[in-house]
């Protein structure tokens, strides 16, 4: 990714809304009800996070897919220029559980669990290299889309990033249900980062 082309994405961001109001807190472990459908496991944050002047709020979407890494780095370096324009950056990545509607939304599903912590834990090490914070959260949900969605308008994100895998149906690339939801209904703006075709 070109520093170029991540400066346009800063200017979007900017352009777009720059919140004033604080973001609340954040500190260590909490659980959240059902709500529409959608049942957050943990969200992971590091100390308060306040801010009385400008911050943009970026998303990212992790799914355990090889391509997380640079979407990551991507949504890392949006967030580092930011912070040097004087605009506080706010890193938010989900990670959602799909559970099958055999199951009620809340089954314990131990080693999706398991292995969601350790795709989260992988980012907050890559926020890490960057000098930044990053909350973290595991969703139960019965479709991606929709949990992404309702994470981005209940955070009142000003963008979402996702890695989108290169995958075939019948031969031919598919986007799958997940992205064409995103794109559709999210409340911001939202960048796609394809894998290389020969990922």
């Amino acid at each position: 990714m070109s520093n170029t082309l991540t400066a346009v994405l800063v200017a979007s961001l900017q352009l777009t809304h720059l919140a004033t109001e604080s973001l609340g807190r954040f500190s260590g472990r909490t659980s959240r009800s059902v709500r529409g459908g959608v049942l957050a496991m943990a969200r992971r944050g590091r100390g308060e996070a306040r801010t009385t002047g400008q911050s943009a709020r970026i998303l990212v979407t992790v799914a355990g897919h090889p391509v997380d890494e640079e979407t990551l780095r991507l949504a890392c370096r949006m967030a580092r220029e930011l912070k040097q324009s004087n605009v506080t950056p706010w890193l938010y990545a989900v990670h959602v559980i799909e559970v099958t509607r055999a199951l009620p939304l809340s089954a314990p599903v131990h080693q999706q669990v398991e292995q969601g912590e350790q795709i989260l834990d992988t980012a907050e090490r890559i926020a890490a290299e960057y000098g930044l914070e990053i909350q973290t959260e595991m969703v139960q949900a019965r479709d991606t889309g929709p949990a992404i969605v309702g994470e981005a308008d209940d955070w009142h994100a000003d963008m979402i990033v996702m890695g989108l895998p290169y995958k075939r149906r019948f031969g031919e690339f598919n986007l799958g249900k997940t992205t064409p939801y995103v794109l559709k209904n999210a409340p911001c703006r939202v960048v796609l980062f394809r894998e290389r075709l020969d990922a």
